[in-house]
């Protein structure tokens, strides 16, 4: 299922390579790197109370042509989240 995105994938990060272009590969290269020294730098600046980080609340409502009964009479359909709340 996820093959064809995979391939994609790998064609968009090969592909720079095999034309040369090194501004597409250095920027590629420094996204990483930038990543890699931000996401500990930011839980240490969490940690220690240098930055306040607000709470993450998501809530998402679906509802699929399956169950539309379901759904207007309130009832969960097997399988379907309604409602998902994420918090950090």
């Amino acid at each position: 299922m996820l093959a064809p995105a995979t391939a994609l994938l790998m064609c968009l990060l090969v592909l720079p390579v095999f034309e040369r272009n090194w501004s597409t590969i250095g920027a590629t290269l420094g996204a990483m790197a930038g990543g890699f020294i931000l996401y500990p730098l930011l839980n240490l600046a969490k940690e220690r109370g240098w930055l306040e980080f607000a709470d993450l609340q998501v809530r998402v409502h679906c509802c699929c042509w399956a169950s539309r009964s379901l759904c207007a009479q309130g009832l969960p359909a097997a399988g379907i989240m309604h409602e998902l709340s994420v918090t950090s």
